[in-house]
């Protein structure tokens, strides 16, 4: 989603009617998610720190590209996926 070109791209699709779904976590529900070792080299070094710069980098793309946003850090994978569901059933 950081690309440009992927951001004209999806800018294109949400205007023809696709939907974008941005899933959003914050950072003591992703590190539990992804856990801290180091399999994710973003976030190697001080995570917290790392986890706020990439999200203060990100969001703003993440929020402006999204059709749909979901805070899903107290959620299932199977509760967002029905909360998706029911959304686009309203729409």
């Amino acid at each position: 989603m950081l690309d440009p070109a992927t951001q004209a791209d999806l800018k294109r699709y949400t205007e023809s009617g696709g939907v974008v779904v941005y899933l959003s976590v914050g950072a003591s529900a992703a590190a539990g998610r992804v856990g801290l070792g180091g399999t994710r080299p973003l976030l190697s070094g001080d995570v917290d720190r790392r986890w706020a710069a990439l999200m203060n980098e990100r969001r703003d793309t993440y929020e402006r590209l999204a059709t749909m946003t979901f805070q899903t850090d107290d959620a299932s994978p199977k509760e967002v996926a029905r909360a998706i569901a029911e959304a686009m059933m309203v729409d």
